[in-house]
């Protein structure tokens, strides 16, 4: 038995193979494509849908926590953990362009 790879799930980006198409069974898409949390491919694309998750987690805890009656200091750790450390992995594994 062993290891083996789950074909519905899997995708590989690529930008120079034909959409559409599969590679000994695994999808290909330019479109890009969510690893770890963070989107790769097409920088402009990638940038894109990675800053749109920013602000929607964003948006998310600051909902989940407004209801709250928090500190000036429990607000400041909620932001530093909740908010900055997701920013911080996407912004680590992603290439920003300087356009």
């Amino acid at each position: 038995m062993g290891l083996t790879l789950n074909l519905q799930k899997t995708v590989m980006y690529s930008h120079t193979l034909q959409e559409n198409t599969q590679l000994h069974g695994v999808s290909i898409t330019s479109e890009p494509v969510r690893y770890l949390g963070a989107y790769l491919g097409d920088s402009s694309a990638a940038e894109n849908k990675n800053f749109e998750h920013i602000v929607m987690k964003f948006k998310q805890v600051t909902k989940r926590w407004q209801e709250c009656k928090l500190t000036i200091p429990a607000r400041i750790t909620v932001l530093k953990c909740m908010i900055l450390s997701v920013a911080m992995h996407i912004l680590s594994t992603t290439h920003i362009t300087s356009e």
